[in-house]
């Protein structure tokens, strides 16, 4: 697992979307006391996201996502699924 700084999400998100890449999922981590614990409030799945739009539509959800319940200090792990071409 690779775990993402709130802060730099975004920029990953735009290039997902530049490479017509799919987020499947999203689920949010806090450092406490020295520890990765992740955040049961923090979860998103769009793996049910299918279609020409699929990729577009989950960036921009993932964006919204972000905006409510992330914050700085937060990690994040992506699950994403590539394509080899746009549709």
């Amino acid at each position: 697992m690779d775990l993402v700084a709130f802060e730099d999400v975004p920029r990953l998100l735009a290039s997902i979307r530049d490479l017509g890449w799919r987020v499947l999922g999203i689920e949010g981590f806090r450092l406490h006391g020295g520890r990765i614990v992740p955040c049961m409030d923090a979860i998103a799945d769009w793996s049910a996201l299918s279609g020409s739009e699929a990729s577009d539509r989950s960036v921009e959800a993932s964006l919204r996502y972000l905006g409510s319940v992330g914050e700085p200090g937060m990690l994040f792990d992506l699950t994403l699924e590539a394509s080899n071409h746009r549709d």
